[in-house]
């Protein structure tokens, strides 16, 4: 009789045991003091596809990006141009791309 687990490895995607592998990596490098020096270029890029996918937010609704920046402290800036609507749009735009 088949182990009714073999059945279910076999047929899983291999994007979800990437996913899987690299949460679990994730979460074995939160708790290893100054791990954050390893993975600060990651989070360095995505954090700037996080702030581009506001500025593709806001040219997508025809605003002006005036600046986009990020500093080494992770911390993020973008201003833009437009409405309150749009404002709304650009700002959720973010977390779609994330």
């Amino acid at each position: 009789m088949r182990n009714s687990n073999s059945a279910f490895i076999e047929t899983r995607d291999p994007r979800l045991l990437f996913a899987d592998c690299s949460s679990a990596v994730d979460v074995l490098l939160w708790f290893i003091p100054f791990a954050e020096v390893l993975t600060y270029p990651f989070v360095f890029f995505v954090t700037f596809i996080h702030e581009g996918g506001h500025a593709l937010a806001a040219f997508s609704n025809r605003n002006t990006v005036e600046s986009l920046s990020t500093r080494q402290t992770e911390w993020r800036d973008l201003h833009h141009t437009g409405c309150n609507v749009s404002q709304m749009l650009v700002s959720s735009a973010g977390y779609i791309v994330r």
